[in-house]
């Protein structure tokens, strides 16, 4: 698991305590299995209402060709709504 700072992430490790807001963050160029995965662990864990898919309209030639509406619409293909 990734680490902020020295300390491991603690909502993802479930040690928070009150009110948590996770935002899932990346480029997701493309939205694939393995980011579904993830958001359904997070979903599991933190509930529906409080994950977030969080992500760029920036596009860039071979490394990042889709832009926002194109990467909802694959995301949203994984039943995400």
């Amino acid at each position: 698991m990734k680490k902020l700072h020295n300390k491991p992430n603690r909502s993802i490790r479930g040690e928070a305590k009150g009110d948590v807001v996770v935002v899932y963050s990346g480029r997701f160029q493309p939205f694939h299995l393995g980011h579904y995965s993830t958001y359904k662990k997070l979903v599991q864990k933190f509930g529906k209402d409080k994950v977030f898919i969080g992500t760029s309209n920036k596009t860039q030639s071979g490394r990042s060709p889709l832009n926002f509406k194109e990467k909802k619409s694959i995301a949203i293909n994984f039943k995400l709504k």
